[in-house]
């Protein structure tokens, strides 16, 4: 009897260690794929989130029940005069400069993206309060 009962708590130390293991791997693999899939939906120009990741996040936000959600559209002011005057490296570095600037005053804030050409959309979920004051300028 005491030999089963050993045997008995190696199995189960055996099973509980698989188990655990089998769980590191399987949270491990779900954040390498998050992870690549972010990577995926960045836009190269920008490193901002992209148009397709943004329709997800929408997709998503409309399929959760009672989510509270804001959104900001941005675009940018004579953009095209950017381009024509200066070229489209100029404009692309316009493009740059509005995304750092972005994702640095709404770090943590919500999520930034590039919808099209100029124009900038931030998402946000869950503010506490809609009135929520954001400071964007410097």
């Amino acid at each position: 009897m005491e030999i089963f009962i050993s045997i008995e708590a190696i199995l189960v130390a055996n099973i509980t260690g698989f188990v655990l293991l089998l769980i590191l791997y399987i949270s491990r693999a779900i954040t390498r794929i998050k992870s690549d899939t972010e990577e995926k939906a960045m836009e190269a120009l920008t490193g901002l989130y992209n148009r397709l990741y943004l329709t997800h996040e929408l997709f998503v936000i409309k399929n959760t029940p009672n989510a509270k959600y804001y959104g900001i559209m941005i675009d940018m002011n004579f953009f095209k005069k950017i381009n024509d005057t200066y070229e489209h490296a100029a404009g692309d570095q316009a493009l740059v400069d509005m995304a750092s600037l972005m994702k640095k005053r709404f770090s943590g804030l919500g999520k930034c993206f590039r919808y099209a050409g100029d124009a900038m959309y931030i998402d946000k979920r869950d503010f506490h309060d809609s009135r929520t004051t954001i400071e964007v300028s410097g």
